[in-house]
């Protein structure tokens, strides 16, 4: 069984999930696949998070591993809950001048 090792904190991928632009899409190619897709294009995604493609046996593309998009929202979430209490400082601060 592998064990895990070199394990380090993940903030220089924090911010970077600003960058990604989701959007609405369809396949052109095939009808039955004309519906509204919500998502992120792999393209896209590649020059801004590459880390966060797999390869698609399927077509011979890439894909999103919302796996590790997933991660990583969670730790975006835990650095605006990190930085809330000095935000509220400032502002209510702000407030009471």
């Amino acid at each position: 069984m592998a064990k895990i090792q070199k394990i380090k904190p993940i903030k220089k991928y924090l911010g970077k999930i600003y960058k990604l632009n989701p959007v609405v899409y369809n396949y052109t190619k095939d009808p039955k696949y004309a519906v509204d897709h919500i998502g992120l294009i792999p393209k896209d995604v590649k020059k801004v998070l590459s880390e966060i493609l797999t390869a698609d046996k399927e077509n011979g593309g890439m894909k999103i591993n919302t796996d590790v998009l997933c991660i990583l929202l969670l730790a975006e979430i835990q650095e605006i809950k990190k930085q809330l209490p000095n935000k509220k400082k400032k502002l209510f601060g702000f407030l009471k001048r």
